[in-house]
């Protein structure tokens, strides 16, 4: 038995993925940025919380961005869970690899969902009102 997927639904998945997709890359670049900048000592190991957090403002309010332009309907609780993903995604690969053993903070989810919800408001358009 097929199960038949909506165009609508196939739209709201595909601008998830996309929004994913957008939001790592930004991350990845970001970080590499910022991991040159560190390594040539242009920025102080002690603000390296800050410029993660920062990352995760950023690569969340581009990939939350992305994906409530695509999305068809829905946007933005598309958006919104581009941001939740992407927090469970770092917090994942935190765990999975042993390079930090400090405790958990909430600054970082707190980035992504802020950076999620800012991207999903900013994309979504306003029905104009006819007079």
């Amino acid at each position: 038995m097929k199960v038949k997927i909506r165009k609508q639904e196939k739209s709201t998945m595909t601008a998830f993925v996309i929004g994913i997709i957008v939001a790592a890359i930004a991350e990845i670049v970001i970080l590499m940025i910022f991991a040159a900048a560190t390594s040539k000592e242009m920025i102080p190991e002690s603000n390296i919380k800050m410029f993660a957090t920062i990352c995760a403002l950023i690569c969340s309010f581009s990939g939350a961005m992305v994906a409530a332009k695509k999305a068809s309907e829905f946007k933005f609780p598309v958006a919104v869970s581009i941001g939740v993903s992407m927090f469970i995604l770092n917090f994942a690969l935190g765990k999975a690899l042993p390079l930090s053993a400090e405790k958990f903070e909430f600054q970082i989810p707190l980035a992504f969902c802020i950076g999620a919800v800012l991207g999903g408001l900013l994309s979504i358009k306003k029905k104009k009102i006819k007079r």
